[in-house]
């Protein structure tokens, strides 16, 4: 079974991203006045998300809800996730433009763009647990 402190450190890192993400594009319209800011944005969108698969992968592992893997299986398993949800919010993206009219995604070059930057952070993450941070207990 997955305890509270996990499913916290699972959902809060994403939740504060998405938080930050709507005051500073939404509210504030930090869009309208320098697209490039959203490049940090999805660099730190997919950092928190790789924690949180990280975070996720362990605690699924420990209750035994999902099997002991290889290291290499582990992190292919956690970075096409990464990279799975990096495409699916661009998507959010283009649907959140086609209904409301807004102007996220400028072109496809910005598009790719994001979706690099996303699976980057996350990337980098997933390479510090891996390299730096042995006590995670994942394998990885």
């Amino acid at each position: 079974m997955v305890n509270a402190r996990s499913w916290l450190l699972i959902f809060l890192p994403p939740l504060m991203v998405l938080i930050i993400h709507g005051v500073l594009f939404t509210v504030i319209g930090a869009y309208g006045s320098c697209h490039a800011q959203s490049i940090p944005t999805h660099f730190v969108g997919g950092a928190a998300i790789s924690f949180s698969l990280i975070v996720l992968h362990k605690a699924l592992r420990r209750s035994g809800l999902i099997p002991e893997m290889t290291t290499m299986l582990s992190v292919f398993f956690i970075f096409t996730t990464i990279s799975t949800v990096a495409v699916w919010w661009e998507f959010a993206e283009g649907a959140l433009d086609a209904v409301l009219g807004s102007h996220r995604q400028v072109s496809l070059e910005d598009t790719m763009l994001d979706m690099l930057f996303g699976s980057g952070g996350g990337l980098i993450v997933l390479l510090f647990f891996k390299l730096i941070n042995r006590r995670i207990d994942l394998r990885i």
